[in-house]
């Protein structure tokens, strides 16, 4: 006979760094996709994507400061990139740093939505706390229209199935810290602790 102890389900946790690794490592670094093998990789002051090469056979995402949310966002950058973007360093893209003008902006606004709505779904299933990152340190607060933007590519991405990449990590990330997938946005936190 099993006990009610035994068969009740793990507590829900949250991933640390190394746990967060470990996962996409065991997802994607002997990927059968050779554009999709790729590593997590700590870094120093600036994250970096480095596509794979013939002496190193998988990419290299490279985060920030060694923070489980660098590595989360970093990986949400991963994700939405596609086959092409995953060929060329930094995915192709030159990144204008801190400093911008309000036109500059409102385009890194716009070129984020999609990553931080992957991003908050990873954070979730990892048990990781989520902040949106305006990358501004003239006016650090995210605008109104630029969390609701998010809010919405959230509730975009979870009305439908994940699919690819996204979906193997997301399972993957929630496995591993006994969390689910969410599966609405009213019923979760977007700014705040998811758990921790």
């Amino acid at each position: 006979m099993i006990s009610a102890a035994a068969s009740a389900p793990a507590p829900a946790s949250s991933l640390d760094l190394d746990a967060i690794s470990a996962v996409f490592t065991a997802c994607f670094a002997d990927h059968a996709d050779p554009l999709s093998r790729a590593r997590l990789v700590r870094g120093g002051g600036e994250p970096l994507y480095r596509p794979a090469t013939r002496a190193r056979p998988w990419a290299e995402i490279i985060y920030a400061r060694g923070l489980a949310a660098s590595s989360l966002h970093e990986a949400a950058h991963w994700l939405r990139a596609g086959p092409e973007r995953r060929l060329l360093s930094d995915y192709g893209y030159w990144y204008e740093p801190d400093g911008r003008d309000d036109v500059a902006q409102a385009l890194f606004e716009q070129s984020e939505i999609e990553i931080q709505a992957i991003e908050w779904i990873l954070a979730q299933v990892a048990g990781v706390r989520f902040h949106i990152s305006a990358d501004n340190l003239r006016s650090p607060e995210p605008s109104d229209t630029f969390r609701a933007a998010i809010a919405a590519a959230i509730e975009r991405r979870l009305a439908q199935p994940l699919r690819g990449r996204f979906r193997l990590l997301a399972t993957a990330l929630a496995t591993a810290s006994g969390r689910t997938l969410p599966t609405a946005l009213a019923h979760q936190p977007l700014f705040a602790s998811a758990g921790v």
